[in-house]
């Protein structure tokens, strides 16, 4: 199984995380990684999921997101699911010089936005007495999702997908809006969700354009520059993603 350093290029759930190493010919490699041992709410995933979203997911994404994006991280991947979903350890260098490094899945949990999951489940057991305690701290301080049900139900987001954008661009002409960048199409375009709005709308950079990053190359590759493009843009949404 793999293991080693690698940075934190993104977080698409409160337990998942994409982890990006050092590129030597060709693109870095990157892998998604589930915490170990944990489960965060259950994000919404398009206007036509299955399921709805869970209480706290958003919370939880962006407690993980503020925890560890664009940090460098050690990992360890552990083991995959039937579905081959990898499930492994993430550390964080220590918050007090020559102490131990920081597991990323305690912290979720002391912090109240995953539960411990049954060692049974894919990728648990490594660390279930460290978790058992930090969710009884959570419990008892009632810190994340450990509150009454009517707070849950308050905390269920209304995503608004494919928005149209004129009208949000009249809403904010002249303004700055904050907004998180859920994917970069290519170097000029991507998806974002306006905050607090909840709406997630094309954006395209103003005064400039780039080749497009095909997701099969098979019949039409992409322009000369285009992936290279492509990736300074997803690196510069990854190192300002904390503000």
């Amino acid at each position: 199984m793999a293991q080693g350093f690698a940075t934190v290029k993104a977080v698409p759930t409160g337990d998942t995380l994409v982890l990006m190493g050092r590129a030597a010919k060709g693109p870095p490699p990157e892998l998604q990684l589930s915490l170990s041992g944990v489960q965060a709410p259950r994000l919404a995933r398009g206007p036509n999921a299955s399921a709805p979203e869970e209480p706290f997911a958003w919370e939880a994404r962006n407690f993980l997101r503020k925890l560890a994006l664009g940090k460098t991280v050690q990992f360890r991947q552990e083991q995959n699911s039937k579905g081959g979903r990898a499930y492994g350890s993430i550390f964080l260098p220590s918050a007090t010089p020559g102490g131990p490094p920081e597991s990323v899945a305690v912290a979720c949990v002391r912090a109240g936005w995953c539960v411990a999951s049954s060692s049974s489940s894919p990728g648990g057991g490594q660390d279930d007495d460290q978790l058992a305690a930090a969710e009884a701290d959570a419990k008892e301080a009632r810190r994340g999702v450990h509150v009454d049900a009517a707070a849950k139900q308050k905390a269920v987001r209304e995503v608004k997908f494919n928005a149209e954008a004129a009208p949000y661009a009249d809403k904010y002409r002249g303004q700055s809006v904050k907004a998180l960048i859920e994917y970069v199409k290519d170097g000029s375009n991507m998806r974002c969700m306006l905050l607090p709005d909840f709406a997630v709308i094309n954006v395209s950079l103003a005064g400039v354009r780039c080749g497009r990053v095909n997701k099969t190359q098979a019949t039409t590759p992409a322009p000369p520059g285009a992936p290279a493009a492509a990736g300074a843009t997803k690196d510069a949404s990854a190192s300002s993603s904390n503000t």
